[in-house]
């Protein structure tokens, strides 16, 4: 789906396929402080197209996930965890 050309996201029965330029627009977390533009943000540092997959993190009672669930599941599966603030810190750093 990341590919230009695909036609495979047509019909798709959940979720959203977005275009990561109308979204997130071309400044990221330096335009605006979402989740979108952070997802955006790290595909385009990691020298991607800025395609990104995000979701959402259930708990088992099928609540949204917050901070607290976050961290646990981070420290639990030793993920990096890497905030919205966090980012547009960097990104400003390497502007300068």
């Amino acid at each position: 789906m990341g590919q230009p050309a695909c036609a495979c996201a047509r019909g798709l029965p959940h979720g959203r396929v977005l275009s990561p330029t109308s979204e997130a627009g071309r400044g990221g977390v330096l335009e605006r402080d979402g989740h979108t533009e952070a997802a955006v943000d790290l595909s385009r540092l990691a020298g991607l197209s800025g395609v990104t997959t995000m979701c959402e993190l259930v708990r088992s009672d099928w609540g949204m996930g917050r901070l607290d669930d976050l961290l646990d599941l981070a420290d639990r599966e030793r993920l990096a965890l890497v905030s919205v603030g966090d980012l547009a810190a960097y990104r400003r750093a390497r502007a300068a």
